[in-house]
């Protein structure tokens, strides 16, 4: 029911804009119907037009962004209307689209947008209706990071004189706002105000972001150098990270249109020289280059234009080799020069085509050209040698673990079957902030979750260990069960002490004399109870001593309790 609603109300506004003369009128992101997901911008250049709606007079010039980027919305520009006052621009022409006062800005969509100037019809005999008040379509709003959602204000009365009105977000780190559109930026809550600018009412809405949008920290380029001939071509990939990043969009420059161009990644060789082909992610602006040098297509320089391979699959045990043979077409190309790569040096190598089987598995050998970066593959399976018995898995023996920061416990890996060839096996962690490994001893360094995972030499296979670390919890006070004894010489006392909290960590508790000649002190047995330690007081001779227990914590700190000990005859 909700689906057709959206269409019959998309149905109407679309009429509405026919009758009215409206073309390429701008629908927010958040109106578009079938719309799921967050607005990404795609990185591309739009114009913002602003049309006199009735007016007379000439509008402002047009403006021009990238999407995603914000233009600050102009003035009337000098148009003028008999009977009415200029009341800011509006994504309708109708007028019951979002407003956008003067001064105020937009975030520039995926496509052109045209404002309309919005006039409001000026009351009889010029008296003025002030404003009593403004209200939002919602108080409340839940939305994800990156999500964008419009807010709609409506000035009372309906015929007051201004309705202008501003907005503010009390958290721009959580939410944004602009000309009412929300942009959901990070996990929080904000406040969003809107206040009239006559008589400076006000209305609120609550907006909880659930969820981050995930940036982009880098991107790379699959070459940072490219040889190619005029009038050749080559394919650039960029890879932006990380991986789930929310808005992966990239540009493509070239710092010399001259001698090479760029579209989507393919350079495109036009003259002699050098030029620096840029990749930008939107998100970011980070950046990527290639070194592309272009020479001369002379009757004796032929571009590569592909290559192949003897084999498209292969097939070896582990130890033996093969050598694949490319071959670059035209077969009178000028540079015939090839590199090769491996998909899993852990499976298998190659040099000079030559494939050298390292362990049971599968991967991909790639040849490319130099010139032109033409590529082809060969499929590799390798079977485990005769004689020898593969790995089929490992696992560990705990697949979850909670320590306390400083702690550490040591894993141990099974690797099946137990009497495999090769049962080596390397440790990684996910976060070495929160947790490290070595030799699967696994220690807590922060609080957080980290992924302990353990990966076979043979095979490649892995099993995982999920771990929790909570923060230290260190001593802050100790104290003992008795402040003063007293002793006759020979006599002996048993102290107290207690910690706090009972289930703290320390380094060292010690216990001392002031006075060994009076009393001695030496430490106990351990209680039951968490957090309780014992000194055995022994009185030597008649005299004062002070007994100390100090409590040493791994942060560094010391806390003390003490014990006044007369010893009598």
């Amino acid at each position: 029911m909700k689906g057709k609603t959206v269409k019959i109300a998309a149905f109407l506004i679309m009429l509405v804009s026919l009758l009215l003369g409206c073309e390429d009128v701008w629908h927010p992101p958040e109106y578009n119907p079938g719309s799921s997901g967050p607005f990404i911008p795609d990185g591309k250049s739009y114009t913002v037009s602003f049309n006199a709606n009735g007016g007379s007079g000439t509008p402002p010039s047009s403006k021009s962004a990238k999407s995603g980027e914000s233009i600050t919305i102009p003035n009337s520009g000098g148009l003028s209307r008999t009977g009415y006052s200029f009341d800011g621009w509006n994504t309708y022409a109708s007028g019951t689209g979002p407003n956008y006062s003067t001064g105020t800005s937009i975030i520039v969509p995926n496509q052109n947008v045209a404002l309309y100037a919005k006039w409001v019809q000026a009351s009889s005999g010029g008296s003025t209706v002030s404003v009593s008040g403004v209200s939002l379509n919602k108080t409340s709003l839940s939305l994800n990071g990156g999500y964008l959602e419009t807010l709609t204000a409506t000035v009372s009365p309906s015929n007051a004189t201004n309705k202008n009105v501003s907005w503010t977000t009390s958290n721009s780190a959580v939410a944004t706002v602009s000309g009412g559109t929300v942009t959901a930026i990070s996990v929080g809550t904000a406040t969003i105000t809107v206040t009239t600018a006559d008589g400076n009412k006000t209305a609120t809405c609550t907006v909880t972001v659930a969820s981050a949008v995930v940036p982009v920290s880098g991107v790379s380029l699959n070459n940072t150098g490219l040889s190619l001939a005029v009038g050749g071509s080559g394919t650039l990939s960029a890879a932006v990270s990380p991986s789930d990043a929310t808005n992966k969009n990239v540009s493509w420059t070239t710092s010399n249109s001259s001698v090479a161009t760029v579209s989507d990644g393919t350079v495109t060789a036009k003259s002699v020289g050098t030029a620096t082909i840029t990749v930008a992610t939107v998100d970011g602006n980070k950046t990527a280059t290639c070194a592309v040098t272009v020479t001369a297509a002379t009757s004796t320089t032929v571009p590569v234009s592909s290559v192949s391979l003897n084999k498209t699959s292969l097939s070896l045990t582990a130890g033996g080799s093969e050598t694949l043979t490319a071959t670059v077409s035209p077969s009178n190309a000028t540079n015939k020069t090839v590199s090769w790569t491996t998909s899993n040096a852990s499976v298998a190598t190659v040099s000079g085509g030559t494939v050298t089987a390292v362990s049971a598995g599968t991967a991909t050998i790639t040849v490319t050209t130099a010139d032109g970066n033409k590529t082809a593959t060969c499929a590799v399976t390798v079977a485990a040698a005769a004689g020898t018995v593969p790995v089929s898995g490992v696992s560990i023996n705990k697949t979850s673990l909670s320590l306390t920061a400083g702690g550490s416990e040591t894993l141990t890996a099974t690797v099946s079957p137990s009497n495999a060839t090769n049962k080596t096996v390397s440790w990684a962690t996910s976060n070495s902030s929160v947790a490290t490994v070595s030799g699967g001893t696994v220690t807590a360094v922060s609080a957080g979750t980290a992924t302990i995972t353990v990966t076979t030499a043979d095979g490649n296979k892995t099993a995982t260990c999920a771990v929790t670390v909570a923060a230290a919890v260190y001593v802050t006070s100790v104290s003992l069960n008795k402040t003063s004894i007293s002793l006759n010489v020979g006599g002996k006392e048993w102290l107290t002490a207690t910690r706090s909290p009972s289930k703290a960590d320390y380094n060292i508790l010690q216990w001392t004399t002031s006075n060994s000649s009076v009393a001695d002190v030496v430490m106990g047995p351990t209680t039951s109870v968490d957090g309780e330690r014992i000194g055995i007081v022994t009185a030597k001779s008649a005299g004062t001593a002070t007994i100390t227990v100090t409590v040493y914590t791994a942060d560094g700190n010391e806390t003390a309790a003490t014990c006044a000990v007369t010893v009598v005859p």
